[in-house]
């Protein structure tokens, strides 16, 4: 590692990092080149600092979906399709509107998003706070919130399960056995949807312009522990911080055993550097926790 960069590495966890580690706004993607290395985005209003560090690149493991990988959204379009087959070789004509929109909207929305984000679909941030990977660049508020009233309405579900068994659309043994999902329903999406609109009211008052910043709290480094960080090909390096300690048993049943899994596009000196500033960070802050 040169000098320089060792020397930076040695003042400790609160060292301004020596690289300029992103040339675009991390909130709206808008060119930074030509501006000043700390500043306010011209296009969102958002403070930036080019220091930060900022990786993106495709994800791995639990973090992968249709919507940021590739192969998870080409295996959803072909299980769609082969789910459409099997119902057409039974003679259900209404397979066409149960099946091929769903598989047309998720086949556009792939393709969209792999042509718009060619840097990558996932950003990582790393600072000597915390990390955290966001799995969607650029999450749409008018959708989030309208994920949210499709939650809450969760409660109207046994409302309708009970008007179509009074007017005889069902049958009592399917009216008993979808109450007890449509309780499930009720309850679990009501509480996360109300918490859900609770933040997204919260995000509209605040300034901020950045919705995967205000959803998503880095975890702390004394909760991590590096499991992998090494470089697949040039310019492309792995990353995985598991969470450690007692919490690890519990994640890995709730696939939230690795905060941060992706491959990111990052070259060797600044790799070098990151590898060993990132056992300094958790070192750091495990210390400081006993």
């Amino acid at each position: 590692m040169p000098p320089e960069l060792q020397e930076t590495l040695d003042r400790g966890a609160h060292a301004r990092p020596p690289f300029r580690w992103t040339d675009i706004c991390p909130v709206c993607g808008y060119s930074l080149n030509g501006l000043p290395d700390v500043g306010v985005c011209p296009e969102c209003g958002e403070k930036y600092d080019t220091s930060e560090i900022i990786l993106y690149g495709w994800p791995c493991g639990s973090h992968a979906s249709p919507l940021n990988d590739f192969g998870s959204g080409v295996l959803l379009i072909l299980v769609l399709g082969a789910i459409g087959g099997f119902l057409w070789s039974w003679g259900i004509t209404y397979v066409r509107v149960v099946v091929i929109p769903p598989t047309v909207v998720v086949g556009v929305l792939i393709i969209s998003r792999w042509i718009r984000d060619r840097r990558g679909t996932v950003q990582v941030r790393l600072t000597n706070r915390g990390a955290v990977q966001y799995d969607d660049l650029k999450p749409s508020y008018q959708w989030l919130l309208l994920l949210s009233h499709i939650l809450m309405m969760g409660v109207l579900a046994p409302v309708a399960i009970f008007v179509l068994y009074f007017h005889g659309a069902i049958y009592a043994d399917d009216a008993r056995a979808c109450s007890i999902w449509a309780a499930i329903w009720a309850v679990v999406g009501w509480g996360v949807g109300w918490r859900l609109r609770q933040k997204l009211a919260d995000f509209r008052r605040s300034e901020s312009r950045d919705l995967n910043a205000f959803l998503k709290r880095p975890c702390p480094w004394r909760e991590l522990r590096l499991a992998e960080w090494w470089c697949s090909r040039p310019g492309l390096y792995v990353l995985r911080l598991n969470r450690c300690g007692w919490w690890t048993w519990v994640a890995r049943r709730v696939k939230n055993s690795s905060p941060v899994h992706a491959k990111l596009k990052c070259g060797d000196e600044k790799g070098a550097w990151l590898g060993e500033t990132m056992q300094k960070w958790i070192s750091d802050a495990q210390k400081s926790a006993k």
